[in-house]
């Protein structure tokens, strides 16, 4: 069962969710819309960097910018000075420009991976483009995006008071380093639960303290990835280390499932430092396998699983 985590949805006693569980009588996978959440995340970290210019229908900043942009020089963007690369060690900043260039997606996805490429300085294999920007709304979260990242890119035009340019200098770093990877890769549901743990340490230990703590309460209401149902998914995560799989699989076979189930488990900030895959996992894990009969996925797991003397 796969939805927007809106409380019409997930509403513990009158949701859809819960109605559609009870009209059907059986217990379903609930799995939350991971773009929608990512799009929750995003708009706590605008908000707590630039709440001014989000506080109505159509953002401030973006009808300014919008109205003076026949003005600019498109020759004259600028990319992250040399405070901000500090910031970003070559290794990632190097990942990130990779992981950029080859991801094959439609337009608007496109000129915001392009930007991001810009934004590191680097050019992208189409050359520097800016498309016209349009949608001012801050429904529309992609535009929002766009937006940021080509306002700073032509900051030293555009007229900014000094807490708008320091705010829009977080943004962008935040959506380079730290959004981008993790809003292309929300689709596949095997990479959520270590991505989305991962994600939690990233925002508990990010450098700007206003942005770490609106995005981690943001993200702490939708640990859906993070249940004991669903935690098995990592098994078919390529990125999961084999022993850290040998782990799971351990702890499906030995720790007893919950009494009570919880699909969107609450965790507190203090344990998600230190927690890992396998402290998720019980027997109840084991279920998705069983729902879903992957008995010859199990049977060849196990088998192989238990060569190795860890397990």
């Amino acid at each position: 069962m796969c939805f927007d985590t809106t409380s019409s949805n997930t509403g513990k006693n009158k949701g859809s969710c819960v109605l559609l569980e009870r009209k059907l009588g059986k217990n379903l996978f609930w799995l939350a819309c991971r773009h929608h959440i990512f799009e929750l995340v995003i708009g706590a970290a605008f908000q707590a960097v630039l709440p001014s210019a989000i506080s109505g229908p159509d953002n401030r900043i973006f009808v300014r910018f919008q109205s003076y942009w026949s003005e600019i020089d498109q020759s004259t963007y600028i990319t992250a000075n040399p405070t901000i690369i500090l910031r970003i060690a070559d290794k990632k900043r190097n990942d990130i420009v990779s992981f950029c260039q080859i991801k094959q997606v439609r337009d608007d996805y496109r000129e915001l991976l392009e930007l991001s490429i810009i934004f590191l300085g680097k050019e992208p294999t189409r050359g520097i483009r800016c498309m016209t920007p349009f949608a001012t709304s801050n429904a529309r979260w992609m535009s929002m995006v766009i937006y940021y990242l080509k306002i700073f890119m032509f900051s030293e035009k555009f007229n900014l008071n000094v807490k708008e340019k320091k705010g829009l200098a977080e943004i962008y770093i935040f959506i380079v380093t730290v959004y981008i990877k993790n809003w292309f890769t929300a689709s596949f549901a095997i990479y959520a639960p270590n991505n989305d743990l991962q994600l939690m340490k990233t925002l508990i230990n990010y450098d700007s303290p206003d942005i770490s703590n609106a995005t981690v309460k943001k993200m702490m209401g939708h640990l859906w990835y993070l249940s004991d149902e669903l935690v098995g998914l990592c098994l078919f995560d390529q990125n999961v280390l084999v022993e850290t799989k040998c782990k799971v699989v351990h702890a499906m076979i030995n720790n007893p499932s919950q009494e009570v189930r919880d699909v969107r488990p609450k965790i507190k900030k203090h344990d998600l430092e230190k927690l890992r895959l396998h402290d998720l996992a019980n027997q109840n894990t084991m279920r998705i396998f069983i729902e879903f009969c992957v008995e010859i996925f199990w049977e060849y797991y196990g088998k192989y699983y238990g060569k190795l003397e860890r397990f």
